[in-house]
């Protein structure tokens, strides 16, 4: 079996009749994704609703957890300068390199997860954007209603000064 055949990129011979529906619908039978995810009755799409939301609530974990770290890291760069700047004098040279040298450590460990977390968040949100164009309204629904509630159980309301596009 080839990954054509596995993934459903059977690019010959097709005719117009496997061409999908791009309007929105309320149909029970699907394509999702893959040739192979077929609903079948609404029990079949009723998983497939609750699997997406999953996804989709999850996705926002990913942006909350990327949002937390984001703020851990401000803190914790605020605390390091903080303490460089009561150093005394003789001992300040000594302490200030050590702090540094383990920012830099710790700074490129995060920088690492933060890169991986971004292109995790990135493949399942294209993932999702590519199952909301099965124009299935039930699937539509399920994903904006997971994303609506992981973002509020991940995010909760967002503070006056803060900028969520500043990190995710």
């Amino acid at each position: 079996m080839s990954l054509d055949q596995i993934f459903g990129c059977d690019h010959g011979n097709s005719s117009h009749m496997d061409m999908m529906d791009m309007t929105l619908h309320f149909g029970t039978h699907e394509t999702v994704l893959f040739k192979w995810w077929k609903t079948e009755s609404i029990i079949g799409l009723l998983i497939a609703c609750f699997i997406w939301f999953l996804i989709a609530f999850f996705y926002e974990g990913i942006k909350g957890l990327r949002f937390w770290l984001a703020t851990q890291d401000a803190t914790a760069r605020r605390n390091r300068r903080e303490e460089v700047d009561n150093l005394e004098d003789d001992e300040s040279v000594r302490s200030s390199t050590r702090l540094l040298m383990g920012t830099r450590v710790s700074s490129m460990k995060l920088r690492v997860s933060h890169a991986f977390l971004h292109g995790f968040q990135s493949f399942f949100g294209l993932i999702l954007m590519l199952v909301a164009m099965t124009f299935n309204v039930w699937i539509i629904l399920a994903v904006s209603i997971g994303m609506a509630i992981g973002f509020f159980v991940f995010h909760g309301a967002p503070n006056v000064g803060d900028n969520a596009n500043d990190c995710c």
